[in-house]
């Protein structure tokens, strides 16, 4: 649950556009997206 906690999605195959990998999830197959620019950060 790391991923998520760290405000990651997991993904299975590849991350969607505006993302990236951050880690694993379920290494290899389910990877951990985050979003480049964070919408945690918006007000």
């Amino acid at each position: 649950d790391s991923c998520n906690q760290g405000g990651g999605l997991c993904r299975v195959g590849s991350c969607a556009s505006g993302e990236y990998l951050a880690q694993f999830c379920f290494e290899p197959v389910i990877l951990c997206c985050k979003n480049l620019s964070p919408a945690a950060t918006e007000s």
